[in-house]
């Protein structure tokens, strides 16, 4: 798991999920919830295993949550749900 935390930040934003499939979106943020959730499962993650990995994408993960971001990922977020036929 540790070694999948990158692959999930997008740098503003978490993924919902690492799909590779061709038909699949290339970026597909996570909702604001899931996005919440990623943070409450690392949370979780720290008392199974107190590596400060886990911390570190916790506040990192946290500090993402804001008006801009969240306004750019709802955007691509409805691109993404596009692509994939459920809008």
């Amino acid at each position: 798991m540790k070694n999948s935390l990158p692959y999930y930040d997008m740098g503003y934003w978490t993924r919902y999920n690492y799909c590779e499939a061709e038909f699949y979106p290339d970026i597909d943020p996570a909702t604001i919830s899931y996005h919440r959730l990623h943070i409450m499962l690392l949370k979780v993650m720290t008392r199974l295993d107190p590596d400060p990995i886990y911390a570190e994408y916790i506040e990192k993960w946290k500090s993402y949550i804001g008006p801009y971001n969240f306004l750019k990922v709802s955007f691509m977020k409805y691109n993404a749900l596009k692509k994939l036929g459920r809008v």
